[in-house]
This record gives structure tokens, sequence and C-alpha cells, in this order.
């Protein structure tokens, strides 16, 4: 989305922190675009997909402090089926005596382990409040997944998949605050 600056309003910087991406079939496109805007009067939060743009802002001067935390977030479940699955082949080959079995719990074990390390989802949330009357306060929170509708099967089900940029996200959290105090008037 292309800002409209006011008079003696210049742009300080642009984050692009998410997109959605959406995938039926073979073809897949971008149908969520999510950024965050400072200028030197504005703070613009922006969602645009292709029917539809949402836009929230709160002026520089009217901020009250900023918070936001980022990170990721690691899928336990997996790794936690992967172990018991390794505890379970391990004491199979115990207990049938074929050690040869055990080459089976050291991949368990070790797809367990790589499944959690790589399969680490960012996080992000920001929370803005302000000295407004109307206690308007503008608050992000997303979060990285995917998720499947339709038969699983069924080639032209759509699979949707929310994707936070994990460098923006640390870039907003870390910056955001210094900016506000910068350009307050």
């Amino acid at each position: 989305m292309e800002t409209q600056l006011a008079r003696n309003e210049q742009l300080i910087k642009t984050w692009h922190y998410s997109n959605v991406k959406t995938k039926r079939g073979a073809f897949s496109r971008d149908t969520d675009v999510r950024e965050l805007t400072v200028t030197s009067k504005r703070i613009i939060s922006s969602q645009t997909n292709k029917n539809h743009t949402s836009v929230d802002e709160i002026y520089l001067k009217d901020v009250k402090n900023v918070s936001g935390s980022y990170g990721k977030k690691a899928n336990l479940l997996l790794l936690i089926i992967f172990m018991f699955l390794a505890v379970a082949s391990l004491v199979a080959a115990i207990a049938a005596q074929i050690y040869y079995l055990l080459i089976g719990t050291a991949i368990f074990v070790l797809v367990g382990i790589l499944l959690y390390v790589f399969s680490k989802r960012a996080v992000f949330t920001l929370h803005i409040d302000t000295y407004n009357v109307q206690n308007k306060a503008l608050d992000i929170s997303i979060g990285t997944f995917s998720r499947r509708k339709g038969l699983r099967g069924n080639k032209s089900a759509r699979v949707t998949r929310i994707l936070v940029d994990y460098e923006s996200s640390k870039e907003i959290v870390n910056t955001l605050g210094a900016i506000v105090l910068e350009n307050r008037e």
C-alpha cells in the first residue's frame, strides 16, 4: 500500500512483516500483505488483499508507550512423537534381541531432533498505547502457521500459510520506540 503523506511529513520506515500465501492445486499466490509504516507524524498499520484494505493509524504525538515481542516457537508435538517412536523402537529391539533395530531408534531420534530444529515458527506481537481520550490502541499479533481446507487427497484443496518475517519483526520491536521518541512533536 502506498502511503499518502501530508505536507511537512516524511516517510521514515516501512516494514513488510507478514504475508499470507494461498495455494490451490498447482497455483500459488500472495493473498494478504501486512505492513507497518512510520512517518514523521504517524504510525500506520495496513493489511491488504485483492478485495479489501484495512488501515489503522496513530499519531506519534499521541503515543504513550510501545511494547512488542518477537521470537520463534518450536513444534514440541513433533519432537515428542518421534522420541516416543524412538523409545518404542529401542524397547522392541532389546525385547526381541534384534540389535540392528537400534539403527531405527537412532533414525527416529535424529529425525525428531531435526524436525524440532527446523519446524520453528516465527511469532510477532506489537501493542501501542495512546494518551488519547478514546484510549485507542494499535495491536498486532500474528504467528506463522499453515491450514488446509478440503479433503487430504483432493488436489484442489486450498492451503493457506501465514508467513511472519522474523527479521522485520525483530527490527520493528528493537527500533520503533526510538523512532517514536526521536520524531514526537
